[in-house]
């Protein structure tokens, strides 16, 4: 999650940069780790990561915003390069030195090896998700690398979003995206074929048939929003870009709330999926998204800074949020929306001067941000 974009000039990066932001992620990860020491000192703490995915929907889009100009391929290879940079480096450190610990020392680091494995992809929140992982059983805190998750499903966040911004934004329909989806539903229908004449049944070559794949048609819902984003381009682009920002905030609003409701039911029914699964967290992230989109939208239309209930809200957004982190931790899936929505409510309304961005500029608070991701 970074604040500014690579390459940018000292200029550029004075104007842009937000010292309240950094503040937040330091709050964001002291809870998560008072959480991890004692969760009966901060019950709630865990949710910090909610609010990392809030603020990272928010600055990926920032940081997209200022690529727009860019062709789908150039764009699409810039950006993955900059998060290769940013997250690889200290997450191989990581993994090899707690893989080497966990050998030499515990009699029963199989489990903790297979999810670092699957961290180095990516896919450790898939790995635990399958496993049907309860994050907050004891037997989880022998596994050194269950908190890799959170960063699966920002990865894989990461996989959809750009190909989306790039789709909306481009100048054409991309025909070799076609191609490509055209190529890969073809390769499931005549795997799909094979399967029923050789095998005598549709879903034989899928391990646990039909039903396995029940937590990732959710992910193949998530995939119809790239062609989706790609409509339309027979119209002259806006020379703003406001016409595409207003198609790409219409078709993030429908995911944030089709994935929201998918939160809500599959928490008592499917909670491995409900906490592991990036589709169930998509409403997180894309909030953060909506949010800088609607904020270029105002400035674009010369409206300026939000206004009414939701600026006079600000003032109670940081103490809220705070309280939140204290709730009992039953009141875990309610907690997320409200921690959510406040964190949400920080980033569009914190200013120069409220107080709200004194506390969260200070310079402390902002240190232990900016190491964060690190930490």
């Amino acid at each position: 999650m970074e604040l500014t974009a690579s390459g940018a000039s000292n200029a550029e990066r004075s104007r842009s940069y937000r010292p309240d932001i950094d503040g937040l992620r330091g709050i964001a990860v002291l809870a998560v780790i008072l959480n991890h020491t004692n969760e009966n000192v901060l019950p709630l703490g865990y949710l910090g990561v909610d609010i990392f995915f809030v603020i990272s929907g928010y600055v990926i889009t920032r940081s997209l915003l200022r690529k727009q100009h860019l062709s789908p391929g150039q764009f699409l290879k810039e950006f993955y390069a900059r998060r290769l940079r940013r997250i690889m480096p200290a997450l191989l450190v990581c993994i090899l030195i707690t893989a080497l610990l966990i050998s030499l020392f515990s009699p029963k680091a199989d489990d903790s090896l297979q999810t670092a494995m699957a961290a180095v992809l990516g896919l450790s929140n898939l790995q635990l998700m399958e496993r049907s992982t309860d994050y907050f059983a004891a037997s989880t805190k022998l596994n050194a690398f269950t908190h890799t998750w959170s960063l699966g499903v920002e990865e894989q966040f990461y996989l959809y979003y750009p190909l989306i911004f790039a789709m909306a934004f481009a100048a054409r329909t991309s025909r070799r995206l076609i191609i490509g989806i055209l190529s890969i539903v073809a390769g499931i229908a005549a795997a799909l074929l094979a399967s029923k004449v050789m095998l005598h049944s549709w879903f034989a070559l899928i391990p646990g048939g039909l039903f396995g794949l029940r937590n990732y048609l959710a992910y193949a819902m998530l995939a119809c929003l790239i062609p989706l984003a790609s409509l339309g381009k027979s119209q002259p682009a806006s020379p703003d870009g406001s016409k595409e920002r207003g198609k790409l905030i219409a078709i993030l609003s429908l995911a944030a709330i089709g994935s929201f409701a998918y939160f809500i039911t599959s928490y008592a029914s499917n909670f491995a999926a409900a906490y592991y699964g990036m589709p169930a967290r998509f409403w997180e992230l894309a909030l953060g998204c909506l949010l800088m989109l609607l904020s270029a939208q105002r400035h674009s239309e010369g409206h300026g800074e939000a206004a009414g209930p939701w600026r006079i809200g600000q003032a109670l957004a940081l103490p809220l949020l705070l309280l939140t982190l204290l709730l009992p931790g039953h009141q875990g899936q309610w907690a997320t929306a409200l921690i959510v929505a406040l964190s949400g409510l920080i980033l569009d309304t914190s200013r120069p001067g409220t107080v709200c961005h004194r506390v969260l500029a200070s310079p402390w608070l902002r240190r232990v941000g900016l190491i964060s991701y690190s930490l």
